[in-house]
C-alpha cells in the first residue's frame, strides 16, 4: 500500500506543471478577453470621437470657406467704387490711372491673396495691372498691358449688369494656352464697372491665389487621421492630401482619375447631399456641400467646370458649388489606437507575469489539495500501521465479489485469521515490536497468496483474506495451509528472535443468501473451533 500510495502521490506532483499551465490558459484567456473588450469600446470610442470631430473639421472648414470668399466680393466691391477709378473715368488722367496702380500695389501687398488685380476697358485692354510676382508686387507698365477681350472671364463679365458678379472655376492659371509651373491655382473674380452716368466703363478682375485656400483647408487635418478633400461638383479633386489626385479636368491623361470614378456608391451619396456621413467598406467619408459665394452677392455667373477656356456660364449662387470631404481609412483608424494598443498590450504583460504567480499559487493549492485526498482516500481504506486495507475496504470488496460470484456462479473463500501467541509478544517486547510484527505478518500474508486475493487487517491482530474465482475445492485449504506454515516460522523483531502462529476460519460462498456479515460469522465461528481445538491450524466452518 505504501508504494502505491507514494506513487499516486508522485503522480499528483508530477500533475503541477499542467495544473499551472491549465490555470494559466484560462486566466491568460480571460485577461486576453477583458483587454480585447477594452479594446473594442476604445475603439468604438475613438470612432464616436473620430466621426464627430470630422464633421466638425468639415464644417468649420466650410466657414473658412465662405468667409474667404466673403472677403474676396468685398474687396471687389470696395475696388469697383474706388474714387481713383471713378475719377479716371470722368477724366481719363493719367494721374488718376497711377493712383488707382499704387492703390492695387497696396492691395496686392497687404492682402497677399490675389496674384493680379486688374481694370480692363469695354474693347478688352488692360488699362492697369498689378502682378503679386511671388510675394514681390509690382505695377506693369502701360506699354507691357495686353488685350484680354478672347479670355472667357473677360467677356463674360462685360456681359454682366450692374452689381453682378462673375467667379471663374476653380482651375490652374493658363498663360499662352500652356498650364503654368509651378501650378498656381486660381479663381478669378470679376465685376462690371458702372460711372456715375450710369454706363459701363469696363471690369475688374481679380486673380484669387488658390493656393492659400488649399493650405487653409489642408491646415491642421495632417495631425488627425483621414484625407481631407475638395471636389467639385463634376468629381474632380481640387484638394487633396494625395497631390497626384487633384486637376485631373485639366490634364487629358487624368480625365479619368475623379471622386467619382473612386468611389462610384459613396459619390451618389454625397453629390446629391447637402451634408452626409457614410461608413463604407473603404472607411468612413464625412462630406458637406459648400455653397461659397455669400448670398448678399446677388446674381453670380460663373463658367463651367469642363473647360477653363469655354464662353458658357450659368446664373445662381447655389449652382456654383464645391463638396468638403473627409475620408477616414479604416486602417488608419487602427494606426490612432496604436498608443493605446500599446499600453493594453503593457497591462497584458504585466497581468500575465502576475498571473504565473497566481497560476503557480493554484497549482501547488490543486497539488495539496490532490495529495490530501490522496491521503484522505488511503486513510479511510487502509491500515496506517500494516498498509493492508482496512475493515470497511474489505466490507466492499467482499460485497462486490459476492454479487459477481452469485450472478456468475464463482467459487469464493473468506479466511478470518487472529494471531496465536502475539499478546506475549506485545507485553514482554513493548507495542512498537508488536506493531513491528504485525506489519512483517501482513507482508507474509501478502506473499502467500495471488495478487487479485485481499489481505485486511480487521483491527488487533485479526485479518482477513478474500479469494475469489478459485477453480477447485481444497484451494481455499491449501492457501490457509500455505498461512499456517509462513506465519508460524520464526520472526526477527528487534533483535530477538520471535514465534507466533495463526488459527484460520474459511467460509465458502454457500448461495445468493449469503451476505458480507453471515459469511464472515461463519469463517470467525470456524476460526475459534480451531482456538478451542489447540490453535496454529485451519478449519472451514459450514452453515449452522
Amino acid at each position: 500500500m505504501q508504494k502505491a500510495k507514494k506513487l499516486l502521490a508522485d503522480n499528483v506532483r508530477k500533475m503541477f506543471p499542467v495544473f499551472f499551465v491549465t490555470s494559466f490558459v484560462i486566466i491568460g484567456a480571460v485577461i486576453a478577453v477583458f483587454l480585447y473588450v477594452f479594446y473594442v469600446l476604445e475603439k468604438n470610442k475613438n470612432v464616436r470621437s473620430l466621426k464627430f470631430e470630422k464633421v466638425a473639421s468639415i464644417q468649420l472648414r466650410k466657414q473658412l470657406i465662405k468667409a474667404e470668399f466673403h472677403t474676396i466680393i468685398s474687396d471687389l466691391q470696395i475696388l469697383a467704387l474706388q474714387n481713383e477709378l471713378m475719377e479716371y473715368i470722368e477724366t481719363g488722367s493719367d494721374k488718376a490711372r497711377e493712383l488707382m496702380d499704387i492703390e492695387y500695389l497696396e492691395v496686392c501687398k497687404r492682402k497677399r491673396l490675389y496674384d493680379q488685380i486688374r481694370y480692363i476697358d469695354n474693347d478688352g485692354m488692360e488699362v492697369c495691372r498689378v502682378n503679386f510676382n511671388h510675394g514681390q508686387p509690382q505695377i506693369v507698365p502701360k506699354e507691357k498691358l495686353q488685350n484680354k477681350k478672347d479670355r472667357y472671364y473677360v467677356s463674360n463679365t462685360l456681359a454682366l449688369e450692374k452689381e453682378q458678379f462673375f467667379v471663374s472655376s476653380f482651375d490652374l492659371n493658363v498663360e499662352n494656352g500652356v498650364i503654368e509651373e509651378p501650378l498656381k491655382p486660381t479663381i478669378r473674380f470679376g465685376t462690371p464697372i458702372y460711372g456715375k452716368d450710369g454706363k459701363k466703363h469696363g471690369i475688374i478682375i481679380i486673380n484669387y491665389m488658390g493656393k492659400e485656400l488649399i493650405d487653409r483647408i489642408l491646415y491642421g487635418s495632417l495631425k488627425s487621421p483621414g484625407n481631407t478633400m475638395l471636389v467639385n461638383r463634376n468629381g474632380y479633386w481640387l484638394c487633396s492630401e494625395n497631390r497626384s489626385e487633384e486637376w485631373g479636368f485639366m490634364f487629358p491623361e487624368k480625365r479619368d482619375v475623379t471622386f467619382q470614378n473612386r468611389y462610384p456608391e459613396e459619390w451618389k451619396t454625397i453629390s446629391n447631399s447637402e451634408e452626409c456621413q457614410i461608413e463604407s467598406r473603404d472607411g468612413i467619408f464625412t462630406s458637406v456641400k459648400v455653397c461659397p459665394i455669400p448670398d448678399e452677392a446677388g446674381v453670380i455667373s460663373n463658367a463651367e467646370y469642363s473647360t477653363p477656356q469655354t464662353g458658357k456660364y450659368i446664373l445662381g449662387g447655389k449652382e456654383y458649388h464645391w463638396f468638403l470631404v473627409s475620408h477616414l481609412q479604416f486602417g488608419e483608424i487602427s494606426e490612432s489606437l496604436e498608443e493605446y494598443k500599446v499600453r493594453l498590450l503593457s497591462i497584458g504583460i504585466a497581468l500575465l507575469i502576475g498571473s504565473s504567480l497566481i497560476s503557480s499559487l493554484i497549482a501547488r493549492v490543486l497539488v495539496r489539495r490532490s495529495l490530501s485526498q490522496v491521503e484522505l482516500y488511503y486513510s479511510a481504506n487502509y491500515d496506517p500501521m500494516t498498509g493492508l486495507p482496512n475493515r470497511a475496504n474489505f466490507d466492499s470488496r467482499l460485497r462486490q465479489a459476492l454479487a459477481e460470484a452469485g450472478r456468475y456462479n464463482h467459487k469464493l473463500a473468506v479466511l478470518y485469521l487472529d494471531l496465536d501467541g502475539f499478546k506475549a509478544v506485545n507485553d514482554s517486547l513493548g507495542h512498537a515490536a508488536g506493531d513491528d510484527l504485525l506489519v512483517q505478518v501482513g507482508q507474509r500474508m501478502l506473499h502467500s497468496v495471488r495478487a487479485s486475493d485481499t489481505v485486511a487487517r480487521l483491527g488487533g491482530d485479526e485479518f482477513t483474506i478474500l479469494l475469489p474465482h478459485f477453480e477447485k475445492d481444497g484451494d481455499a485449504e491449501r492457501v490457509a495451509e500455505k498461512l499456517v506454515a509462513s506465519i508460524s516460522s520464526p520472526f526477527t523483531v528487534k533483535g530477538k528472535e520471535v514465534t507466533i502462529g495463526a488459527s484460520i476460519g474459511i467460509s465458502l460462498f454457500e448461495g445468493e443468501n449469503d451476505d458480507v456479515d453471515l459469511i464472515l460469522k461463519r469463517a470467525d465461528n470456524a476460526m475459534y473451533k480451531v482456538k478451542q481445538a489447540g490453535k496454529n491450524g485451519y478449519k472451514r466452518g459450514s452453515a449452522e
